[in-house]
């Protein structure tokens, strides 16, 4: 298992109608995998905040094979997904581990 930490300054609560961004909605998608008897009160806490400002991809692998739309959700299927939708340029920066 790998584990990173991306820090961030202090999130504002969400205003009404701000849509979910895809970071949030990787991050929750993640925590939902799990059940909601285990992290339903986190995924709860977290859906109250404006992600807006979060300039990063969220890419967790979680138990299980997936095939189709699922397969871009988690894992190396999502990382594919992603470096095929970001412009890059001489100053990016990528860090992976797998």
């Amino acid at each position: 298992m790998t584990n990173a930490v991306y820090v961030t300054e202090a999130l504002s609560l969400k205003e009404k109608d701000i849509p979910e961004t895809p970071f949030e909605k990787a991050i929750l998608d993640y925590f939902r995998f799990y059940g909601p008897s285990r992290t339903r009160e986190l995924v709860d806490k977290l859906s109250k905040y404006d992600f807006t400002s979060v300039k990063a991809n969220f890419i967790a692998s979680v138990p299980g094979k997936f095939e189709g739309n699922a397969a871009q959700k988690w894992g190396l299927g999502r990382l594919r997904h992603l470096l095929k939708t970001v412009e890059s340029h001489p100053q990016t920066e990528l860090f992976a581990q797998v």
